[in-house]
């Protein structure tokens, strides 16, 4: 009877260090998807913040290439170097934070 009572107690043994080792696993799980979404909540802003700029930029060239086309004969523009290789500058991008935040 005893080896029956040490089986037992070995099997108790063994289901509660199962039941820890499956607890734990469960919350490494649990971190591992909080840690994702939160990756992904970051990625989708971070998306949107750069879509926005994008498209200011891309606004800021379309006003300057009108702007341009509408001096393209014009000798004082021609004069004061407008149409050189410098002859747009862009602005510098809009950041959250301020201008001086970096990436």
């Amino acid at each position: 009877e005893e080896s029956a009572g040490d089986d037992d107690e070995k099997r108790k043994l063994f289901l509660e260090r199962n039941r820890q080792a499956a607890f734990k696993c469960r919350q490494r799980k649990k971190q591992h998807l909080q840690e994702l979404q939160e990756r992904y909540d970051y990625v989708v802003a971070d998306n949107e913040r750069l879509r926005a700029e994008f498209a200011q930029l891309r606004d800021y060239a379309m006003r300057a290439r009108a702007l341009l086309a509408a001096h393209a004969d014009c000798p004082v523009a021609r004069a004061n170097g407008v149409f050189g290789p410098d002859a747009l500058t862009y602005p510098a991008p809009m950041l959250p934070g301020g201008p001086d935040n970096a990436l």
